[in-house]
């Protein structure tokens, strides 16, 4: 599947002060010529191209009209958005909505200055899904939140939202939650607990028939580059995604022989998971499994997610 090119233009997270724990000082305000600079130019290469504005509140008129009519995506604040202004957007060419949630834990939207609640989070997207897909974004490690109510908050979101991406949260420079870091107030998920918890994630959202767009912020373009601490990975969907498939083949060995040859067929697509990063995932089961070899082959004739193991 080719997907159309993203031209993004980013408005912040919070709109003026008091801005969110999470939130470092804002972009400056986007240049309009430039926007239209930047669509034509995509549009050039892709007739197809798409505008994503991302940030906290919608786009105003001089930056719809800066993008000439381009179909257009908004990711914006449940505070920031009523059913009249999403059905305006609409009317201009929005082709989608997604509520940058975070959490939907109301003591802890409370305490880190997000002036919403998981009611509003429930009527905006009700509001929306009338008028088609909606998605959300959660932010694992969302300070005084925990991995259960990560977990709690993608259960609660099944049936109300289309797709989600996954955010976990890193400590960016300039923001509040950077002090709270220094001072030992907020311990930023390690890269290992947050793999495991995306792809726990992972398994619960998709089992439900959610689509997970993205795990992970982008590197270059979601403050990445300004992370003090937190589970910075340039591909952590990919980490996560070999997790799940050791587990996946370890239960189709479950009863191989010890010291066996194996060899694990997996769809060409899947081959990097299967194999893990470094081929950890081979290493992984030759030891605990005491299996004499493992070999990992492509097949064509599988798809994705499923294996075939043959013992020699």
């Amino acid at each position: 599947m080719t997907w159309p090119i993203v031209v993004p233009v980013h408005l912040g997270c919070c709109p003026g002060e008091p801005r969110c724990v999470w939130c470092s000082p804002p972009p400056p305000a986007p240049d309009l010529d430039a926007v239209t600079a930047s669509v034509w130019m995509a549009r050039e290469r892709d007739p197809s191209a798409v505008v994503a504005f991302i940030g906290g509140r919608p786009p105003d008129d001089d930056l719809l009209d800066a993008i000439d009519g381009a179909p257009f995506w908004c990711r914006v604040r449940p505070d920031l958005l009523d059913p009249e202004a999403a059905e305006y957007l609409f009317e201009r060419g929005c082709t989608g909505f997604e509520l940058d949630v975070a959490t939907l834990d109301d003591e802890a939207l409370a305490r880190t200055g997000r002036p919403y609640d998981a009611a509003r989070v429930f009527r905006m997207a009700a509001a929306l899904r009338q008028r088609g897909r909606v998605g959300a974004v959660l932010a694992p490690g969302w300070p005084y939140t925990s991995a259960e109510i990560a977990l709690d908050d993608a259960r609660r979101l099944v049936g109300h939202v289309d797709r989600i991406r996954l955010h976990p949260v890193l400590v960016l420079m300039g923001s509040r939650l950077e002090g709270l870091h220094r001072n030992g107030l907020y311990a930023a998920l390690p890269l290992g607990e947050a793999v495991t918890l995306c792809r726990t994630l992972l398994d619960l959202l998709e089992g439900a028939g959610i689509e997970v767009v993205r795990v992970g912020l982008h590197p270059e373009a979601d403050g990445f580059g300004r992370a003090l601490a937190g589970p910075r990975h340039p591909a952590l969907r990919e980490a996560a995604e070999a997790h799940r498939a050791l587990a996946a083949v370890r239960a189709e060995l479950a009863t191989v022989p010890r010291g066996a040859d194996v060899t694990v067929y997996c769809a060409p697509c899947d081959e990097t998971r299967t194999r893990g990063p470094l081929n950890e995932n081979v290493r992984t089961l030759r030891a605990d499994l005491a299996l004499s070899e493992v070999s990992i082959v492509p097949d064509a004739e599988l798809t994705r997610g499923a294996w075939r193991v043959a013992v020699r």
